[in-house]
């Protein structure tokens, strides 16, 4: 659980489970990610402006 807002300037990430990497990873500015369970992000994965991953099961 990670956390912080300041009113909207986001990053919130809660995981319960596993979020693998394969390769470098860029995560930006709106970034919410919420997992509960196994995230893959590939190669060279880049997501910024107002962010949403949502990710249960698998």
């Amino acid at each position: 659980m990670e956390s912080y807002d300041y009113r909207y300037n986001r990053t919130l990430l809660s995981i319960k489970g596993h979020v693998h990497f394969n390769g470098k990873t860029k995560i930006g500015f709106g970034s919410k990610i919420s997992v509960d369970g196994e995230l893959f992000l590939g190669k060279n994965f880049h997501i910024s402006a107002a962010s949403t991953i949502i990710c249960r099961k698998k």
